[in-house]
């Protein structure tokens, strides 16, 4: 229901869009392939996390790790053994030569644009055996998700994209950030494992939104928030019905089956409390009323109205507070803006 604003996110932990596309990217292609595996008493042991080199010694781990560490490794690794990858990756994206080239293109990949995403799902037909390549090298589940959420905690997202009801912020554990959230796969990891680590396919939502409603549904025939051209906020809109409740509308084909695809009228039922309040705040504090507090406390008429409605209602960043959208809807049926 709600657009990234990228520029305000990045604004604010002071970096540009290609600064955390690079951080972002170096995370994920820097990680080791190898781990190590040690107990108290124990000689540690080296294991390799991707399966490839079964029934090497660890001398011979050993020096793989100096040379075959990072994703890229693993990458031009499966490009070059499975004839099917390779076959898959030459036709819908690029012949790669050497480790550079590997690299180059899984960075393209993982900060691929919404626009570009949505045009590579439309044809794209991932072969089985090519999945299974692909699962081990853009494994979401397997030990990424921690690193990927890191880097979607630096923005500090507050509420849920998709119903812009439930906060999913950060909490402090032993003076660690821990997210709440979760990253809900746009175009779904299980069709499409070679996006599963794109960046801007990632939505950060509530568990409710990702697992309850979404669950595993496509969304390939709806607009990414993360896309510029993303307006869904602006071409649906919550309408008073009757005088004491309210419902999300709109006359876009598109945004009526987001609507109904993820029970926005449903579920906000339950906030009936909410508007019935907001709406008799208004019937108590009309503009004579205001214009009268204003008179008494020097305090203009729209600072009065934020201390009675909320600052979002004029600073609308809906995704910094729980049913924002809904109080700045509602604020324009009651004539506050």
């Amino acid at each position: 229901m709600i657009k990234i604003n990228w520029n305000k996110k990045l604004s604010k932990i002071g970096l540009n869009k290609i600064q955390f596309e690079k951080k972002y990217t170096d995370k994920l292609l820097d990680y080791d392939h190898f781990t190590i595996s040690s107990r108290t008493g124990r000689v540690p042991v080296l294991k390799d996390r991707f399966g490839l080199y079964d029934g090497k010694s660890q001398l011979e781990l050993s020096n793989l790790k100096k040379t075959k560490n990072k994703l890229e490794d693993i990458f031009f690794w499966h490009y070059t053994n499975k004839v099917e990858m390779k076959r898959f990756i030459d036709h819908n994206f690029r012949v790669i030569n050497n480790i550079q080239e590997s690299r180059s293109l899984l960075h393209s990949i993982l900060i691929m644009t919404p626009d570009d995403l949505h045009e590579k799902v439309n044809f794209l037909n991932v072969p089985a055996q090519v999945k299974r390549s692909l699962n081990i090298i853009f494994n979401y589940d397997r030990d990424r998700k921690c690193r990927i959420k890191y880097a979607f905690e630096l923005l500090n997202f507050k509420v849920c994209i998709y119903c812009n009801r439930n906060y999913i912020s950060n909490y402090s554990k032993n003076k660690v950030k821990t997210a709440t959230f979760t990253l809900d796969h746009f175009h779904q990891k299980d069709k499409y494992p070679i996006f599963s680590l794109s960046l801007y396919n990632l939505i950060p939502s509530c568990s409710v939104c990702n697992t309850s409603i979404k669950n595993t549904q496509s969304l390939n025939h709806y607009n990414n928030p993360h896309s510029d051209s993303y307006n869904f906020h602006e071409l649906a809109r919550f309408k008073l019905q009757g005088s004491d409740s309210v419902k999300l509308i709109s006359t876009n084909v598109e945004c009526k089956k987001y609507i109904r695809d993820f029970k926005i009228n449903e579920i906000y039922d339950i906030h009936s409390t909410e508007i019935k309040d907001i709406i008799n705040r208004r019937r108590t504090f009309n503009d004579k009323q205001i214009k009268n507090l204003s008179e008494i406390t020097k305090i203009s008429p729209n600072k009065i109205k934020s201390i009675l409605f909320g600052n979002v209602i004029f600073n609308q960043d809906l995704d910094q507070e729980s049913l924002a959208k809904l109080k700045v809807d509602l604020a324009k049926e009651l004539n506050l803006i």
